[in-house]
């Protein structure tokens, strides 16, 4: 689909799915020089398996949605199964989860998506679900403490559209674009809704990290609340770009009472290019 934003039309869209992630950004692209140590998005405690976050949102297609997200599990085995367990409102089905990348302390990140969900685009679409992780004959839940997970889009659902685990910061949302006098970047972004001294940055580089900037988000807004869980913060960044770079790499940086989470694309930072969309 294209969006005309002044004269400028971006003509290409980058959804979340594993492939894509795989295919565009360089596992071993470098982390920006003289900066804090990129680490894994969020906090939290993992066991066996966690839910890092999930999202869901429309597509360009009319009344088709998505529903995407990223599990940590612990490497016992070569041999194992992740699964999303989900519903949404009546029959309980599956997503087989599929291998992304390995991280530090014998971690695993695993990508699922569920694509063409057809809803009603008045009044949105809800989905229930948790995590099974089955490896050397067992079988290992994360749902939430018993709760489950919800997560869901549109203009009158009823659940937040992150539903966070180990992550409390995640992008949604970032274009390299134009319009009248300048070329720019920008990118929105989600953080679990907390209260204390809080900010969010930007960290980008415009030549492959050879030189790297900052720019600072402002606070948008927090999102509704609907299920006690998913609450979030909603933050936007802006930046001028100089000249014409062929791509523009970011990670995203949130500060929470002094201490920092970063959302870096498990390690390989987020690339887009002029005029896509990276959703």
């Amino acid at each position: 689909m294209k969006k005309l934003f002044g004269f400028i039309v971006f003509a290409f869209l980058i959804s979340g799915a594993a492939c894509s992630v795989a295919d565009r950004l360089d596992p071993s692209a470098p982390a920006p020089s003289g900066s804090a140590s990129l680490d894994p998005l969020g906090y939290g405690e993992g066991t066996m398996v966690k839910l890092y976050y999930s999202k869901c949102y429309a597509t360009y297609t009319f009344g088709t949605g998505k529903f995407i997200g990223y599990i940590e599990v612990e490497n016992a085995a070569y041999r194992k199964e992740v699964v999303v367990h989900y519903t949404l409102g009546s029959e309980w089905k599956d997503i087989a989860a599929s291998y992304l990348k390995s991280i530090p302390g014998n971690k695993e990140i695993w990508y699922f998506a569920l694509d063409g969900i057809g809803f009603n685009p008045f009044a949105g679409w809800d989905v229930r679900f948790a995590v099974r992780y089955t490896v050397n004959g067992q079988t290992y839940w994360d749902n939430n403490n018993g709760q489950d997970y919800m997560t869901g889009t549109g203009p009158r659902n009823f659940s937040a559209e992150f539903a966070w685990g180990k992550s409390i910061v995640a992008m949604q949302y970032a274009s390299y674009g134009q319009n009248d006098t300048e070329k720019f970047f920008n990118c929105r972004i989600f953080t679990k809704y907390a209260e204390g001294d809080k900010s969010v940055k930007i960290v980008y580089t415009e030549d492959n990290w050879a030189t790297v900037k900052e720019a600072q988000a402002q606070y948008v807004y927090d999102d509704s609340d609907f299920t006690g869980g998913n609450k979030a913060s909603v933050w936007w960044a802006y930046a001028p770009l100089a000249g014409t770079p062929e791509n523009v790499s970011f990670a995203i940086s949130y500060t929470l009472n002094g201490a920092a989470a970063w959302d870096n694309n498990f390690g390989r930072n987020y690339t887009v290019s002029p005029g896509t969309i990276w959703e």
